[in-house]
């Protein structure tokens, strides 16, 4: 059964005696419904708001790491308790050898834009140092959340900043192109320190470069592009996505599609005209020399 955001209980007898103060007084105290275990109004919720909960925690923590920065990014709680004010926290302990020996690390490490009170669902750490580990654990709250006696609602994920990052790919190749769709193929990595889980294709117009972009996913070292423009140049770029998080796009790559339907018909009957009159010219030849050896 889903939970129910207004969990409350309001007497019919308690309606009733409100009802008979008077107007100042029912100014200053409306009709109050008392919130089921589990449930809060915070401080600032009008009394006829309904009840709501504290998040569950954030799902799909991920990190990419490379030389200089650290980046966690996550997907928002499948519940939000009802409530619109999601914020999260991020908390880090760094831990020796044995997993019971760990520190606080927030002073050691920068995080931006901020470790506590994100609004979005994503965070860089820099500052971080080399063969360490790092545990990271991402909090889900809202305006309730302060309210509650039940355990934090976290996600946790451990790093550990000498993993190597997902490798680069090879060269990236055009197979062909038609008015609308562009095939493209390239190198797995060579020498990747883990396996390859998918790959991550970002393109868009080259006139729009600044606008907006595209992507899609493909767990083969190959893809098809539909849904383009005829005649039109767009810039391709890959990235693949290990158990470590996601690498830096390779190289940029210029292709083009080919000219719309009827201008690739126009071309297809030009050609059969030339190789009509070719032939029908060779014929012409051959009897004229028929005739004249006779």
């Amino acid at each position: 059964v889903s939970p129910r955001l207004l969990q409350s209980v309001c007497s019919e007898t308690s309606s009733v005696q409100n009802a008979l103060r008077t107007v100042s007084a029912m100014e200053k105290a409306l009709p109050y419904c008392h919130c089921e275990r589990g449930f809060y109004r915070a401080e600032k919720d009008p009394p006829t708001m309904a009840c709501t909960r504290p998040p569950s925690p954030p799902r799909n923590l991920m990190f990419n790491l490379n030389d200089t920065c650290l980046m966690l990014e996550w997907s928002p709680p499948s519940d939000t308790g009802g409530r619109r004010d999601l914020t999260y926290n991020v908390l880090c302990k760094r831990c020796g050898p044995e997993p019971n020996r760990c520190k606080l690390c927030e002073e050691d490490l920068r995080f931006l834009p901020r470790p506590l009170g994100l609004t979005n669902a994503t965070v860089t750490v820099t500052d971080f140092s080399a063969n360490a580990n790092y545990t990271f654990e991402i909090e889900s709250l809202n305006g309730v959340s302060d309210m509650s006696s039940f355990p934090r609602q976290v996600a946790i994920i451990t790093v550990n900043t000498n993993q190597g990052g997902p490798s680069l790919i090879g060269a990236l190749k055009k197979d062909w192109a038609s008015p609308n769709s562009i095939a493209l193929s390239w190198q797995q990595p060579e020498q990747a320190t883990l396996p390859v889980l998918e790959y991550e294709i970002k393109y868009y117009e080259k006139e729009h470069e600044q606008l907006s972009y595209s992507s899609t996913r493909t767990k083969a070292p190959s893809v098809i592009i539909s849904s383009l423009k005829p005649a039109t140049w767009y810039i391709f770029s890959v990235r693949t996505r290990t158990a470590a998080g996601y690498s830096s796009y390779s190289p940029k790559y210029e292709y083009e599609t080919t000219g719309d339907s009827s201008d690739m018909a126009s071309d297809q009957g030009q050609v059969l005209v030339i190789v009509t009159a070719a032939v029908g010219g060779f014929t012409l030849l051959v009897i004229l020399t028929l005739f004249l050896l006779i």
